[in-house]
């Protein structure tokens, strides 16, 4: 055979034993070595693998509704000295939740009547009073002139009744099965019957009584075990005391993770450090706004004290200030703060005090622990439109402009700050450990009246601490030295820290 004749017949032999892609790609590879090496040969190459892996997440929010099959809850046959119950209507409530939801029933609404739990006459000024939130009273045991509601499933003379309270949530009905370990939940339609009843005194006054009931359907959350159960800094605001040990407890030392502020959607790094507290390890960068009713007790540290009013909210008299504004006013009966931009501290430490916001930052990156964020007075600090009555020396004020479920950090019970420096033996300078992780203190400067000083000379940041007279406490350290309580004047825009409550 000639050697054309030779390869022809090898390559034959191959075509018999090879299909499809593989057939193409190994006669290639031996056409090429023929024709560059003229010598007929086989090159086993291995095949190459590359894999590289992405996580994949969707968050499915959860749907809520609530529908009334009537309007109207109505006794039209009630007589004096007598009593009756009214219609039934059914309250269907519908969700794709896991946890269920709690539906509550108050007295107050539009279109309400009075500003109170009575079903009013407004012609004859007379009323029908609620009964008490704890009773379960049968309807021939009323008192003259008094209401009530139900949820039974038919109304006898044996049913009970409660009653309403004006704009305070009564749970009447909650649904889970949801255990945390269940492998499927409460999901789908529930119904809820509601019906009031009224026993009227011989001599009430005839006519209309009316008043709005509202009801409210809530979706349950799940059981909190892990800090990875949390998405919003908001969220240890909700924590029952188990919960916030677990949370805690899978928390390790010095570790950073992130949550976002539910005001802005802002995210910010935390760390639980060396004093037993939970710390934000980023700057406040919350921009304040005028809306009224904005800040409530839900997403902001507002109404604390001995009894806790859980309907507290807070509008700002000023908003934030723009970067390079001018209106700073230097006083302490309105809120006032300033956003310099997104800006980072680029590291380097000054010996002197003229640094602008321009020196020594730089645009951030996906890594915020330098973010400048913003300046606040004192008085934004602590979320009031006025703190100049508030005198008293070392006294904690027990508010911020921290996300709801974290704090300014306090003089009274863990002292903050001094416990901070000491646990972590902070120092500052060149040679210091204050900017250095976990806790990532920056040399931001402080602000005011539309400009920033000292970036990268030294750091001040606002506690709850009262000062007397126009001052507060924080803390303050500069190239040279680290003072964790010393008084600063309250119209200075310093910086905020949050502490987990």
């Amino acid at each position: 055979m000639t050697v054309r004749q030779n390869i022809t017949f090898i390559l034959n032999n191959i075509k018999r034993h090879l299909t499809g892609r593989e057939k193409i790609i190994t006669l290639s590879a031996l056409i090429i070595t023929l024709l560059f090496g003229g010598v007929l040969s086989f090159n086993i190459v291995s095949a190459m693998t590359y894999q590289n892996e992405i996580n994949v997440r969707f968050t499915f929010e959860p749907s809520l509704s609530i529908s009334l099959s009537s309007p109207n809850l109505i006794i039209s046959n009630l007589v004096p000295g007598n009593y009756s119950n009214s219609n039934t209507i059914t309250v269907d409530v519908t969700t794709n939740n896991i946890t269920g939801y709690t539906l509550t029933a108050k007295v107050g609404g539009t279109g309400q009547t009075a500003a109170n739990n009575s079903l009013v006459n407004t012609i004859s000024n007379t009323a029908f009073t609620s009964l008490g939130d704890s009773d379960n009273i049968i309807l021939p045991n009323f008192s003259d002139n008094k209401w009530g509601f139900s949820t039974a499933a038919s109304i006898t003379d044996a049913t009970t009744f409660s009653g309403l309270l004006y704009n305070e949530d009564k749970v009447i009905n909650a649904t889970t099965n949801y255990d945390g370990t269940a492998a499927t939940g409460y999901t789908g339609t529930n119904s809820t019957k509601f019906t009031i009843g009224a026993k009227a005194s011989a001599d009430q006054a005839a006519g209309d009584y009316t008043n709005v009931i509202t009801f409210t359907a809530v979706t349950n959350r799940a059981p909190v075990s892990s800090i990875n159960d949390l998405n919003y800094m908001q969220d240890f605001a909700t924590l029952t005391g188990s919960e916030k040990t677990a949370v805690l407890g899978s928390m390790t030392l010095n570790q950073q993770y992130q949550l976002m502020d539910n005001r802005d959607n802002k995210t910010y790094y935390i760390s639980k450090l060396a004093d037993g507290n939970v710390w934000m390890t980023q700057n406040l960068d919350h921009d304040i706004v005028t809306t009224t009713g904005f800040y409530t007790y839900a997403n902001t540290d507002i109404g604390h004290g001995a009894t806790p009013n859980t309907s507290a909210t807070w509008t700002a008299d000023t908003a934030t200030y723009a970067t390079n504004d001018t209106t700073w006013n230097d006083t302490v009966d309105e809120p006032e703060s300033f956003n310099p931009g997104d800006l980072c501290w680029n590291g380097t430490i000054r010996n002197d005090y003229d640094g602008t916001i321009a020196t020594d930052t730089v645009a951030c990156g996906n890594d915020k622990h330098y973010h400048i964020g913003n300046y606040y007075n004192w008085t934004a600090a602590v979320a009031m439109n006025d703190s100049s009555s508030y005198t008293t020396d070392l006294i904690d004020v027990d508010q911020s402009i921290c996300p709801a479920g974290w704090r300014l950090p306090t003089y009274s019970g863990d002292k903050s700050y001094d416990n901070l420096v000491t646990a972590l033996s902070l120092t500052a300078g060149a040679s210091g450990n204050v900017q250095n992780t976990p806790v990532y203190f920056v040399y931001g400067g402080y602000g005011g009246s539309g400009e920033s000083y000292a970036v990268g000379h030294g750091g001040r940041y606002w506690s709850s601490v009262v000062n007397a007279g126009p001052f507060a406490y924080g803390l303050d350290f500069t190239s040279s030295d680290l003072d964790p309580q010393i008084a600063g004047v309250r119209i200075a825009g310093l910086s905020v820290r949050c502490v987990a409550r």
